[in-house]
């Protein structure tokens, strides 16, 4: 048998490392998927949290500023149920805080800083910046005002 040489021995190694490689590259490759896949999972989570959230918040949205702006059904809310409402959104808001941008919950609290005065009193509601009348309609018309909610 012939003598072995140093090209034949790195033929031998060249042909065995493949395969190694090769394995070594796949379970890279599927380490790297599974991570992937995990990713788009959690990402999916979050979307599907932020979508039932705002099916949650965004009809109660529509509440206090339809009651703000005198339109849709603003004469069936009373000061009392826009305060309700608003204790509602904040719950949920706050409860999922975790799923929003610091700039998407920013706008939110600027939203609500609007519609209300927030802080403004020690252990009292937050008074509703809302007008009592407008071209619209007349708070005062309605069979829920009583003149203390001026």
């Amino acid at each position: 048998m012939d003598e072995w040489t140093s090209l034949e021995a790195a033929k031998l190694a060249v042909a065995s490392l493949t395969p190694l490689a090769v394995l070594a590259l796949g379970l890279l490759v599927s380490r790297s998927t599974r991570r992937m896949e995990s990713l788009q999972h959690a990402n999916e989570t979050v979307v599907a949290q932020r979508l039932e959230v705002f099916g949650q918040v965004s009809p109660k949205l529509n509440q206090l500023l339809c009651f703000v702006a005198f339109v849709g059904r603003w004469k069936e809310l009373t000061p009392a149920d826009a305060l309700t409402i608003k204790r509602d959104v904040d719950d949920v808001m706050h409860i999922n805080r975790w799923l929003f941008s610091d700039p998407l919950f920013a706008t939110y609290e600027a939203f609500m800083g609007r519609l209300f005065a927030m802080y403004a009193s020690v252990d009292g509601d937050a008074p509703i910046r809302a007008r009592i009348s407008s071209e619209l309609g007349d708070r005062r018309l309605l069979r829920w005002w009583r003149p203390d909610m001026a």
